[in-house]
């Protein structure tokens, strides 16, 4: 099957090592557009390029998804032009974030489905974010899960959903969507592992969804390894929920988030752990480049 990267369509057989929920940048969209230097490019270019550089060369990644929906400020064109500086592919999204939005006060949803559907087709994204925090399902929550859901009728792109592993707010979330015919190989739930309750995922993998453990926890190895134990390796993805430049890095250059390495620990530490407790190659592949295939290609 082929898919859109921001710089061309690659086979889905091209993504190779895949990292599937980083962010380039996450950014004011109304700071950034009223201030021209409110994330100076080059430096946020040069900043991105050397993160993902250092990650290809030492690991072999091939493939970010940059899972930035329009709300924390999405550029196409910056996503481009860090793809081809690095010279990794580079997956785009659209969507909305958990933060207030007027426009998603006022608008009707079939209409926010149709601009999110031609955004979709103009910069060629092949993901649909969304997010339900820790309040759950409340009314803004539902309007934009109803959109993501409509925009999916109009584009089949799968939909990723940012939860609150602790409200376990992904079960609410993935039954609404199911509702409004997403089906569960269409739907990532995200961030399972910030709770390190084990029933919060597998509950979800039992429903046929893909989960994401994509941010940074001690507890990470061993919770993938009960997963894979479970006898759910293929439906796994995993990434770091990296930031490469947050508004943060303009006032304070070393705050933690703006260390120069922020896409090693998957492949520097939690890959290794898992083959050092009997994970074999087939599985660690499920893990980085087949699982994120098959999600498109469903």
């Amino acid at each position: 099957m082929r898919i859109h990267t921001v710089t061309g369509i690659i086979d889905t057989g091209e993504l190779g090592e895949t990292l599937f929920h980083e962010h380039i940048i996450c950014t004011s969209p109304e700071f950034q557009r009223v201030f021209p230097d409110w994330l100076p490019r080059k430096k946020v270019v040069d900043i991105a390029v050397s993160k993902i550089k250092y990650a290809a060369e030492k690991f072999g990644i091939k493939t970010i998804f940059d899972a930035t929906p329009l709300s924390l400020g999405r550029d196409i064109e910056l996503l481009k032009e860090v793809s081809e500086k690095s010279e990794v592919q580079i997956v785009a999204a659209t969507g909305f974030y958990c933060y207030d939005s007027f426009a998603r006060h006022k608008l009707k949803v079939d209409f926010l489905a149709d601009r999110l559907a031609e955004d979709a087709v103009n910069s060629h994204a092949s993901l649909l974010k969304c997010a339900v925090g820790n309040d759950g399902l409340t009314p803004e929550a539902a309007k934009t899960l109803e959109v993501i859901c409509a925009a999916h009728a109009r584009t089949g792109l799968p939909v990723y959903i940012h939860t609150a592993a602790a409200a376990k707010s992904g079960w609410e979330a993935q039954k609404f969507v199911a509702g409004n015919n997403v089906a569960p190989e269409k739907t990532v739930i995200g961030h399972v592992s910030d709770s390190n309750d084990i029933e919060y995922p597998l509950e979800l993998l039992k429903r046929g969804c893909y989960v994401s453990v994509d941010r940074i926890h001690p507890h990470n190895s061993e919770f993938i390894l009960q997963l894979i134990k479970a006898g759910f390796a293929d439906r796994v993805l995993v990434s770091h929920d990296h930031v490469c430049c947050y508004d943060t890095v303009m006032e304070n250059p070393d705050d933690r988030q703006n260390a120069p390495h922020g896409l090693d620990i998957v492949h520097g530490v939690i890959l290794p752990e898992l083959r050092r407790s009997g994970v074999d190659e087939q599985t660690v592949k499920q893990l980085t480049t087949t699982n994120a295939a098959r999600l498109l290609e469903e």
